[in-house]
């Protein structure tokens, strides 16, 4: 047994507040841009006849607006709860510090419990119902000022616009609906650690050995909608973080993700793959959420 210094336990920052926290500057960027592209339209627009637009484009951008509105509220969210999580995983990285890991001898001369990999694919119903809706939507922000302009520029140029309006947003739905469709997210047990695959749309592959995991813990975060709450699971050691997510008993329509297995069959292999991964690297599973709601309680009190 060795006991290892708390200075080289620390666990690296989680990416994901790297990659909410961009979202979250482009969504804001993006929210600025269209207001500022909502007033030029409303001063180029003033000199038309009202009459001409059957619908005032404004009110599109408006909706447009309150979209991506919500898409950043939901990522400021998401950013506040990760952030308030990363202080739970550096204390319960320091207090892990002080333990004593299983050695690589005695690591190796345990029992090798082997699990079958575990699969997460799309849900082709809920990836088309997302797209069919988006198509709605972007038809109802766009037919008003098209049919406006179709009285104020004329028939050709009415045509030429929605031909290259229809040539994008097909191409843009088969790329999002093929990429994601072939998307496939693996996680797998082997003898020297864990190893998590995605193919497909941004392929990837991280492998962590048991020997360098210094933190396994988990957290909720908010989901797509309100009240929606999602279940990750971290394996981290001193340079890097593997997450995966865990999907719930009874997954929703609006779940894009779905095992290849049965839901009971899911859960029962991730339970056992949660009590390996204690059994190889001696460290308990922290829920991270709890951790903070007895922060949150101590303080009250």
């Amino acid at each position: 047994m060795e006991q290892l210094s708390p200075n080289v336990l620390l666990v690296p920052k989680n990416p994901e507040i790297f990659n909410v926290r961009t979202s979250l500057r482009f969504n804001t960027f993006l929210l600025v841009a269209i207001a500022v592209l909502g007033i030029w339209l409303y001063q180029l627009l003033s000199s038309f006849p009202a009459s001409h637009f059957p619908v005032n484009p404004e009110i599109s951008l408006s909706i447009i607006e309150l979209c991506i509105a919500l898409v950043v509220a939901r990522g400021y969210f998401r950013l506040r709860a990760l952030q308030c999580i990363e202080r739970q995983r550096g204390i319960f990285a320091h207090i892990e510090s002080f333990r004593t890991i299983p050695g690589e001898s005695s690591s190796r001369a345990g029992i090798f419990l082997s699990l079958p990999a575990i699969t997460l694919i799309p849900h082709k119903g809920s990836v088309w119902s997302y797209l069919l809706c988006l198509l709605l939507l972007i038809l109802l922000l766009f037919i008003p000022p098209l049919i406006g302009m179709l009285a104020v520029a004329g028939l050709f140029l009415f045509l030429l616009t929605m031909l290259i309006l229809i040539a994008f947003f097909v191409f843009l739905f088969v790329y999002i609906a093929l990429s994601l469709l072939k998307t496939e997210i693996t996680i797998e047990v082997t003898e020297h650690g864990l190893q998590i695959e995605k193919k497909g749309y941004q392929s990837m592959k991280k492998s962590l050995n048991w020997d360098e995991a210094r933190l396994f813990a988990c957290y909720k975060l908010p989901g797509s909608f309100p009240g929606q709450k999602i279940m990750y699971y971290e394996l981290s050691s001193s340079t890097q973080v593997i997450t995966w997510m865990s999907i719930p008993d009874s997954p929703s329509f609006l779940t894009i993700w779905r095992p290849l297995l049965s839901i009971g069959e899911y859960h029962h292999q991730m339970q056992a793959l949660c009590e390996l991964i204690t059994e190889r690297t001696g460290l308990p599973l922290c829920d991270l959420n709890e951790l903070l709601k007895r922060e949150e309680l101590d303080s009250r009190n």
